[in-house]
This record gives structure tokens, C-alpha cells and sequence, in this order.
């Protein structure tokens, strides 16, 4: 069963001539609403399109918020059935010029009227317990952190459990590095002492040296007088 429903938006005290305007508001009547607003983005006459096309949006937002009870209304159901321009208060100017003369200068406002009627069909009911399986089955669970994770599977510890834990933790790596500096301190004060060692050692003889007491020479081996 479908409801016919016309709403409509009126704008008023435009500062456009109602001559000027009448020429676009005639392009858009008896066409769809989506057909309508597209005419009027491309047109090259943007301030008396920009009036119209605000005036036009207005009439399908009071169309589709619209009471109609169980029916629902879309905006492709809608169609501009009338528009309507009439003519508005004249704001009356003067122009000086030579001689003592002066011009009248009419400034016109005009007023707005827009229509728009459609259909609205009645939305289909669903029985309960299909869309209770339906909202199953489109839910989804939300992503859980790694952090969050571990907070939920361990709820019972407290916030100063969590801090000792963390303190114990901070404590042995203090320990750790401190046994690694003691290890490398060792090693240093161990390759100070084989150094030490091996520059105290007595230098071996060298091959021409002989026997204590004795020297050798080009013509034989002569023994050294030896100090009283």
C-alpha cells in the first residue's frame, strides 16, 4: 500500500528579481528531485541556481522527515511537482547625475516557493526471531590488543602486584650487568699480570754466546780474566 505525500519549502526575501528567476525555476519542474539538483550544480547562472537548489533540498528533507507512519519515503521517489515565483517588496534608490538631475534605481526581491511529492511504500515487517539471527550474524567482535589480552586472562592481579613484578624484573637485570662488568674486570687485571711477567723474564742467550767464562773469537776461544 503506498501514501502520496507533498511537502514543500519556501524561501523568501531573495534579492534576485523574480523576472530572472522564473526562467531556471521552469527547468526543473516535473522532473525528479536527483535530476533537478544535477541541473542546477552545472548551471552557469550560480546565484539564482545556488537560490533554487537550496530551496529544492529543503522541500525533500521536510518530505522525508515527514509523518507517514509505517510507509517510508526515499529521495528517488521524489518529484518536483511545482514551483512557484512570486514577485516581493521594491527597495527604491537614487542615482545622481549632471545638472541637478538624479535617476531612480528599483532594487526587487522576490519569494520562493518549491513542491515536492512522491510515494511512500510501507516497509516490510521482518518476524522477530529472523532479524534477532540476522544482527548474530553481522556483530562482530572487536580486535583485542596484546596488551588488553594480557590483562584479561590474569584479572586477578592488582595494580601493586604488577609493580613488584616490575621491580623484581628492573633488579635482576641490574645483577646481570653487574656480573658481566666483574667478568670483564678480570679479564683486564689478568692480561695486565702475563704482561707484567713476561717483561720481568731473564732474555735467553743469543747463539754466539757460550758457556759462562768463555767467548768466541775469530782464532780460537780465550777464557777471561775472572776479577780477584
Amino acid at each position: 500500500m503506498s501514501l502520496q505525500v507533498t511537502k514543500a519549502a519556501h524561501a523568501k526575501f531573495l534579492r534576485i528579481g523574480d523576472r530572472k528567476l522564473r526562467q531556471v525555476a521552469r527547468l526543473i519542474k516535473g522532473l525528479s528531485a536527483e535530476l533537478a539538483l544535477d541541473q542546477l550544480n552545472f548551471m552557469a547562472k550560480r546565484k539564482l541556481a545556488t537560490a533554487v537548489a537550496k530551496t529544492l533540498k529543503s522541500a525533500v528533507a521536510n518530505a522525508i522527515e515527514s509523518d507517514t507512519g509505517s510507509a517510508r519515503l526515499r529521495p528517488e521517489d521524489l518529484t518536483v511537482s511545482g514551483v512557484r515565483v512570486d514577485s516581493g517588496p521594491i527597495a527604491k534608490r537614487m542615482e545622481f547625475r549632471a545638472m541637478g538631475r538624479a535617476n531612480r534605481i528599483q532594487k526587487r526581491y522576490c519569494h520562493l516557493t518549491v513542491e515536492v511529492t512522491g510515494q511512500a511504500h510501507e516497509h516490510e515487517a521482518v518476524p522477530r526471531g529472523k532479524a534477532r539471527k540476522s544482527v548474530k550474524k553481522t556483530v562482530r567482535k572487536p580486535a583485542i590488543k596484546k596488551g588488553a589480552a594480557k590483562k584479561v586472562a590474569e584479572p586477578g592481579k592488582s595494580k601493586l602486584a604488577r609493580k613488584t613484578a616490575a621491580k623484581k624484573a628492573a633488579t635482576k637485570k641490574v645483577a646481570d650487568t653487574g656480573t658481566t662488568v666483574k667478568k670483564t674486570a678480570a679479564k683486564k687485571t689478568a692480561s695486565k699480570t702475563t704482561s707484567k711477567s713476561a717483561a720481568k723474564a731473564p732474555a735467553k742467550k743469543t747463539a754466539s754466546e757460550t758457556e759462562s767464562g768463555k767467548v768466541k773469537t775469530g782464532l780460537g776461544t780465550k777464557r777471561t780474566q775472572e776479577s780477584d
